[in-house]
C-alpha cells in the first residue's frame, strides 16, 4: 500500500465517488490500493462507508 495521508485519502475517495457514479472499487484506479485497505485506514479515523450516500461518513 502506498503511503497516503489518511485525510487526503478520504478526500480523494469521496470526491471520486461523488463525481463519477462508479463502483467503490473503481474509484481506486491508479492509487495502488484495495477497497479493503481504504476501509481499514478510514475506519481508524472513525469513518464508515455509507452505501446509500456512496461516501465515507463519520460513524455514529
Amino acid at each position: 500500500m502506498r503511503d497516503f495521508d489518511p485525510m487526503m485519502l478520504l478526500g480523494i475517495v469521496n470526491t471520486r465517488l461523488r463525481d463519477g457514479d462508479r463502483a467503490p472499487e473503481d474509484v481506486l484506479e491508479g492509487l495502488d490500493l484495495s477497497w479493503e485497505e481504504v476501509q481499514a485506514v478510514l475506519q481508524k479515523l472513525g469513518y464508515r462507508y455509507d452505501e446509500a450516500l456512496q461516501q465515507f461518513r463519520i460513524a455514529p
